[in-house]
């Protein structure tokens, strides 16, 4: 539902702010793969991590994530 709600949100302010919209979908490849593994493996991409939670705890992860105060990813381990 959020996709589409942001498609609707989008298309919204286009018509009533005269906003100019574009949709974009990225088709990832294999050299794109392999460059992002580059720039892991030199130090130069990281991910950001919020919180991490135990898997005991998924559902109070998935509550955290569904406030909107999740600056970044939230991890779930087993």
């Amino acid at each position: 539902i959020g996709v589409f709600a942001r498609v609707i949100n989008a298309t919204v302010r286009a018509r009533v702010l005269r906003q100019r919209v574009t949709f974009f979908v990225a088709q990832p490849g294999l050299d794109d793969l392999a460059y992002l593994a580059e720039l892991i493996g030199a130090g130069r991409l990281h991910a950001e991590i919020d919180r991490t939670y135990p898997l005991s705890e998924g559902r109070e992860a998935l509550r955290y994530v569904g406030t909107g105060r999740a600056r970044a990813k939230v991890v779930i381990t087993a």
